[in-house]
C-alpha cells in the first residue's frame, strides 16, 4: 500500500498533466508509476493500456479535452 504523501503527489502530478493537456493542445507524457495511475483512472473518462504505454483521456469540468500517456520503460 502507498502512503498518503505519495498518493498526493499523483494527485498532484495528474493535475498538473491534465493542465499541460489543455492549455497546449497536446498529449502530455510521464514516466509511469502506480500512483500517478491511480490517479488519473479518478480523472479520466476512458484509456487504454498497452505494454508500452497507459493512456487516459477525458474532459475537464470546463469542457477542455485532454489526453495524458504515461510511458513504461522499454521492454529489452
Amino acid at each position: 500500500m502507498e502512503s498518503s504523501d505519495t498518493t498526493e503527489a499523483g494527485y498532484m502530478r495528474a493535475a498538473v498533466l491534465i493542465d499541460r493537456s489543455v492549455s497546449h493542445h497536446e498529449i502530455a507524457h510521464a514516466p509511469y508509476s502506480e500512483a500517478l495511475a491511480d490517479a488519473l483512472a479518478l480523472e479520466c473518462d476512458d484509456g487504454a493500456d498497452t505494454e508500452m504505454v497507459r493512456e487516459f483521456w477525458g474532459t475537464t469540468d470546463d469542457g477542455d479535452a485532454w489526453r495524458v500517456h504515461l510511458d513504461r520503460a522499454a521492454v529489452l
